[in-house]
């Protein structure tokens, strides 16, 4: 996967979702689909997507400045809606 052309699965947080998301059958519609993101993001942050302040989760701090720190708001905002519009321009949608 990429954002802003560049991958992001070395990223932990993002690599972890896709190993999770993976684990399930993609839902029916975008609304079942943006539920689901959410209800994964929670379960691996323990942050609801409602937060706005960044939060820091130790499991994902590996060395830097901002390593472990996990945007809540970035994801709601950016990353979320982008994925949603790539699963209503997939085949999975259908």
């Amino acid at each position: 996967m990429e954002f802003a052309g560049r991958s992001t699965l070395r990223i932990p947080v993002w690599r972890e979702m896709k190993e999770t998301i993976d684990k399930y059958e993609f839902p029916g519609t975008e609304e079942l689909f943006r539920a689901l993101l959410s209800q994964i993001f929670q379960q691996l942050t323990g942050t609801p997507l409602a937060v706005r302040e960044p939060v820091f989760i130790e499991k994902y701090s590996h060395g830097g400045m901002s390593s472990g720190y996990i945007s809540p708001k970035f994801w709601a905002e950016q990353v979320i809606p982008l994925l949603v519009s790539r699963y209503r321009e997939s085949d999975l949608s259908e």
